[in-house]
């Protein structure tokens, strides 16, 4: 059944996730794709990818604290469209120019997720069945690649392993209608992380994933680490793709790119009984074109889009109240309300 919206509950994401997610040593979380909760598990198709990539049912999907953006536009265009992030155990990193991308859209440079990293080495251990995120970044909207909370806390982002699509990556090499292959001084690949924190500010930081210098193309076939340690505390992360090749403003190389293993710290990560009980004094769900909100007390509540910016705010009396969002575009949005922190999804 198609789900017109969704609202999270934080206390029962919080009573959801694993103990084993939080590390004692500097309250490190990792993403662990073995943990999701919502979906609670993820099914794979013969291709190795989630079953829900082209599903309107989930304009997020969440593993442990963190909730991933998918179809934000909320159509998949009778199922042959999807944008911002999906599950996949496809290893495959063979050159498929010829067969068309398309269809092989879901592979991994590096061959696969990552079972383990050597801390004293730093080599990457790969599993060509171990899941990992594929993301696609369509531009449409810009924030379509969005990582959020589902915990109501900020956390510091640490870093994150990324590898190349093999659509990019021989796109690169060879070119792959309409983009050109790289073979110009300067021609590039890159990827920005930008996290909004708790008052709308925004740090970016950016990493080239492929670049034409020096006569020649470099670029990586395994997993690199992306340090995110600039980025401070933050209420989400928001990736954007950026290219040489572009027409008309926009880019032609395949915006796709793999992650794995998103580490995340905080100094100061609330109790569950804490939580339980902030949470169970307001109730914010939404429902159609609006937004209800059930409160012990006087508040005022605002409401953010994803890019941090406020678009509405509303007093909200002790007892029952309605705020209309109708007229708002279809998204994710954080409603903020007496120290209570909500995502909503509006269709």
């Amino acid at each position: 059944m198609k789900k017109f919206y969704i609202a999270l509950s934080f206390a029962a994401a919080l009573l959801a996730m694993p103990a084993t997610t939080v590390s004692a040593e500097g309250n490190k979380i990792v993403l662990d794709l073995a943990n999701p909760a919502n979906p609670e598990s993820f099914d794979f198709d013969d291709k190795g990818v989630w079953t829900g990539t082209y599903s309107e049912d989930y304009m997020y999907w969440e593993s442990q604290v963190f909730m991933f953006t998918h179809i934000l536009g909320g159509s998949s265009w009778g199922g042959s469209y999807w944008d911002g992030f999906t599950v996949s155990r496809n290893s495959d990193n063979t050159d498929h120019a010829a067969d068309g991308w398309l269809a092989y859209q879901w592979g991994c440079m590096a061959g696969g997720g990552i079972t383990n990293v050597d801390e004293t080495t730093g080599e990457v251990s790969v599993s060509a069945d171990r899941p990992y995120i594929l993301g696609y970044w369509s531009g449409f909207p810009e924030d379509c690649c969005t990582i959020l909370f589902n915990d109501g806390n900020s956390y510091s982002p640490a870093g994150v392993y990324i590898s190349l699509s093999p659509y990019a990556y021989y796109a690169n090499i060879n070119g792959a209608s309409p983009a050109s292959p790289m073979q110009n001084e300067g021609d590039f690949l890159s990827i920005t992380a930008t996290a909004v924190d708790a008052d709308g500010g925004k740090t970016s930081v950016t990493k080239i994933l492929a670049e034409y210098r020096n006569g020649k193309l470099e670029q990586s076939d395994k997993w690199e680490w992306f340090d995110l340690s600039s980025l401070g505390k933050a209420e989400q992360i928001i990736f954007t793709m950026d290219s040489s090749d572009k027409s008309y403003g926009y880019m032609n190389t395949p915006a796709y790119f793999c992650l794995d293993r998103l580490t995340v710290t905080t100094d100061d990560l609330s109790g569950v009984e804490e939580s339980k009980a902030v949470s169970s004094e307001f109730k914010i769900y939404a429902a159609g074109g609006t937004l209800n909100i059930e409160a012990p007390t006087a508040a005022v509540a605002a409401i953010y889009s994803m890019s941090g910016t406020q678009v509405r705010t509303a007093q909200v009396a002790e007892g029952y109240n309605t705020v209309q969002i109708a007229d708002l575009p279809a998204g994710v949005y954080i409603v903020k309300c007496a120290g209570e922190t909500t995502c909503i999804i509006k269709k």
